[in-house]
């Protein structure tokens, strides 16, 4: 991670190979849908970017 990410949530990839987000409360159900021994990864965002999306999106 670089000072200009922050983390936004967690992926985990399924046992159909399909992607699953969760947002940042939920680490605890995404631990639910992976394999013993495996943890979600973490997803990150460009703050700048992010902000920026936020601001075009009225947020």
């Amino acid at each position: 991670m670089t000072a200009g990410q922050i983390q936004i949530g967690w992926a985990i990839l399924d046992r159909d190979a399909r992607y699953m987000f969760f947002p940042m409360d939920s680490y605890k159900e995404a631990c639910g849908y992976c394999e013993d021994g495996a943890q979600p990864v973490p997803v990150l965002a460009d703050k700048a970017v992010l902000d920026q999306h936020e601001k075009d999106q009225g947020l």
